[in-house]
């Protein structure tokens, strides 16, 4: 679950061939990131509903609000006609 102790967070690894990655060090955001682009941002929610914004996808995402409640875990994220939807399991 990571490197060191303690929670899961969300990190990246890039490649050139689509077999060697390399890891980035930093924390993106918590657990189980879903990323979707919408005009200049691109938008994560995370488990259990954080929501994240950055302008590049690739790092410096910010925090915004909290959509669920604890028992939220894994999601998916929708854009359609404009709207988002999300759709997401119970523990």
């Amino acid at each position: 679950h990571g490197r060191g102790e303690g929670r899961q967070f969300t990190r990246l690894a890039v490649s050139t061939d689509g077999i060697n990655f390399e890891g980035r060090e930093e924390d993106l955001g918590r657990a189980y990131f879903r990323v979707i682009k919408h005009d200049d941002y691109y938008y994560a929610m995370s488990m259990p509903g954080f929501l994240y914004r950055s302008r590049d996808g690739l790092s410096n995402f910010e925090s915004g609000p909290r959509f669920f409640t604890d028992d939220m875990r894994h999601s998916a994220l929708l854009i359609r006609d404009k709207q988002l939807h999300v759709f997401f399991t119970n523990r």
